[in-house]
């Protein structure tokens, strides 16, 4: 599981340093400089309150696993159906 935040990390920090190499930072200072403040407030906002929702989908779906499914700090043996079965679940909230 460690290589696969390695692998997103790594790969979200290739794709700032080309971000910010392609785009000079004084171009996004002004940018946002004139931006109009009511659409940055709007779009803060509504990025806040999608936060908030997946944070309830989140808590939704993990109360409806049983405590025997929950995960454990041991690494579960390979043949175990409910362990693919949480990360099937994990994996395709995860995109989302």
């Amino acid at each position: 599981m460690r290589w696969r935040f390695a692998t997103g990390l790594v790969i979200s920090l290739i794709l700032l340093v080309l971000l910010f190499w392609k785009v000079p930072v004084h171009d996004v200072v002004e940018a946002l400089r004139t931006a109009n403040p009511w659409y940055l407030g709007a779009t803060i906002l509504l990025h806040l309150v999608v936060l908030t929702l997946k944070t309830v989908r989140w808590s939704v779906v993990l109360r409806a696993i049983p405590d025997s499914l929950s995960a454990s700090s041991e690494e579960p043996p390979s043949g175990d159906p409910t362990y693919a079965r949480r990360w099937l679940v994990f994996d395709s909230l995860f995109l989302g």
